[in-house]
């Protein structure tokens, strides 16, 4: 656990676990046993806070707020095919009313392609950019089929909408299962780090917390973390660098259709 991780979330009255109760795990369980997940929405929260000092007066706590949501509608493929036409919207906070569109098939395998050209969904209509379809068929689901142990170590990536999105690779340890909105879960207990590096900032991003998935699907369906950025950036005047030390604070639910 990265430290002041718990403390922080002791003190802000945050929940260490998503589901509303949990099992211990009995045996291994069998898990991502379907190619598509039972959402329409997941929308994650990042909050980065910090105390600036004013002369004379208390520390003030200054506190930025990042929102990320992505939006998903399925069509079945023609007769006889196994594979579903998935359209994606992608927005941040109040532009998530006008987001960009991805079109893209995933079969039962798992597997995605790009939709057809001109090819009609739910949402939209056409977008072939075959490499952030790709991306974002890799983000929704684990949908390799595996057998989840007690003990074992699962790695799970994780996108944190700051001012440059970073991506943190999550070591996480299953605790047992769990229920979200009758559908069986798996609790998993995690870790992770990343460097950070902009152009007016470098430093280290570390998180624990709590992943919860659906155990047909893994599709996350809620995420809780917790930790610190710590780093220097560059001064408002460019000449010099101070140090900064943010909490941050990381939400996700999803939304079911």
């Amino acid at each position: 656990m990265a430290a002041g991780t718990l403390p922080l979330a002791l003190l802000m009255g945050l929940p260490v676990g998503c589901a509303s109760s949990q099992t211990p795990m009995s045996g291994p369980v069998e898990a991502m046993t379907e190619a598509w997940g039972p959402f329409a929405r997941q929308c994650a929260t990042t909050r980065l806070s910090h105390f600036v000092s004013h002369p004379r007066l208390s520390p003030e706590d200054v506190t930025e707020t990042y929102i990320r949501c992505i939006g998903f509608t399925t069509t079945p493929g023609s007769e006889g095919s196994d594979a579903v036409a998935i359209t994606a919207s992608l927005g941040t906070g109040s532009e998530f009313s006008s987001p960009r569109i991805l079109r893209f098939v995933r079969d039962r395998r798992g597997a995605a392609r790009p939709a057809a050209p001109g090819d009609t969904g739910l949402l939209a209509q056409g977008s072939d950019d075959a490499a952030a379809a790709a991306r974002l068929a890799q983000r929704i689901g684990l949908s390799k089929q595996q057998m989840i142990r007690s003990g074992q170590t699962v790695g799970f990536t994780v996108r944190f909408s700051l001012p440059t999105p970073v991506d943190v690779r999550l070591s996480c340890r299953p605790d047992g299962g769990g229920r979200i909105d009758g559908r069986d879960t798996l609790v998993f207990s995690c870790t992770g780090s990343a460097t950070v590096h902009t152009d007016d900032f470098t430093g280290q991003l570390q998180v624990s917390g709590v992943e919860e998935l659906d155990v047909r699907t893994g599709v996350r369906l809620a995420s809780e973390l917790s930790g610190r950025l710590d780093g220097d950036s560059l001064s408002p005047d460019g000449h010099h660098r101070e140090a900064e030390s943010d909490r941050l604070l990381y939400n996700l639910d999803t939304e079911f259709e």
